[in-house]
C-alpha cells in the first residue's frame, strides 16, 4: 500500500480512543464487516483493545490501525485519511452532536476557527492526547486562508481536506475548493486557500444513523 512521504512520527503522543471507533464505523459502514475483521486480524489485537472512546492510545496504536486499514482497502495513505476526515464529521453531527457543530459559527470560517476552543477544552480533560492548531484569515467574500500546525508534522495533513469538505457539505450546504499555498504562514506547517460554492439542492446530505454496534 502506498504511505505519505510525511512518515508518521512514533512517539508517546497519544490519541483519543474515539478515532479507533470513527475508524471502525468507516470500514464497517463503507466497506462490510469482513474488512474489520482483517484489519483486527493484521493487528492480532481484538476491538476491546482498541475501541475504548475515552482512553488515551499511544500514536504507535493508532498509525497501525490506519497504516493496515490503507493495506486491507488498497488505499493509499492520503485518500484513506481524506476518506476518514470526511467521515470523522458525518460520524460526530449524526451520532448525536449535530447541533453543538452547527452551534460553533454560521459560516465555514468561522467554524473552522472555533475548532481552536474545542480542541482546548479536550486537551485539559485528556493530558497525553494532542490536537492539531488551525489558523483562520479572510480573505474575500467566499474566500479564506487556512493554516494547519500539528505535533504530528504533515502526516495526517490528508485528514484537512476530509474535515473541511465534510463540514462545508453538512453543516452549510457547501463545496469547497482548496489550494496549497507556496507560502506558509508563520508558526504553521501548511496554509491553505478554501473557496467555497454553493451545493446544488440535490446534493445536500441525508442523515444516516450511525450504528452504535460499531462502537
Amino acid at each position: 500500500f502506498l504511505r505519505s512521504q510525511a512518515s508518521p512520527p512514533l512517539s508517546v503522543i497519544a490519541m483519543l480512543g474515539l478515532v479507533h471507533v470513527i475508524l471502525k464505523d468507516m470500514v464497517v459502514s463503507k466497506f462490510g464487516q469482513d474488512k474489520w475483521d482483517l484489519v483486527l486480524a493484521e493487528l492480532k489485537l481484538g476491538d476491546a483493545a482498541i475501541l475504548d472512546a475515552a482512553k488515551q492510545y499511544d500514536d504507535v496504536i493508532s498509525i497501525a490501525c490506519v497504516e493496515i486499514v490503507c493495506k486491507v482497502l488498497s488505499a493509499p495513505w492520503d485518500v484513506a485519511l481524506e476518506l476518514f476526515g470526511a467521515h470523522f464529521v458525518t460520524y460526530v453531527y449524526e451520532g448525536g452532536y449535530g447541533r453543538m457543530l452547527r452551534s460553533m459559527g454560521d459560516s465555514l470560517e468561522e467554524f473552522l476557527r472555533n475548532i481552536n476552543h474545542m480542541h482546548q477544552y479536550l486537551e485539559r480533560h485528556f493530558r497525553q492526547s494532542s490536537f492539531p492548531v488551525w489558523g483562520v484569515e479572510p480573505e474575500g467574500p467566499n474566500s479564506f486562508i487556512l493554516s494547519y500546525s500539528s505535533s504530528r508534522g504533515l502526516a495526517l495533513k490528508g485528514i484537512i481536506k476530509g474535515v473541511v469538505s465534510e463540514a462545508a457539505r453538512q453543516l452549510f450546504c457547501q463545496k469547497v475548493d482548496l489550494e496549497e499555498l507556496d507560502e506558509t504562514r508563520e508558526g504553521f506547517l501548511l496554509t491553505l486557500r478554501v473557496v467555497t460554492m454553493a451545493l446544488p439542492e440535490n446534493e445536500w446530505p441525508m442523515p444516516r444513523r450511525v450504528d452504535t454496534d460499531h462502537k
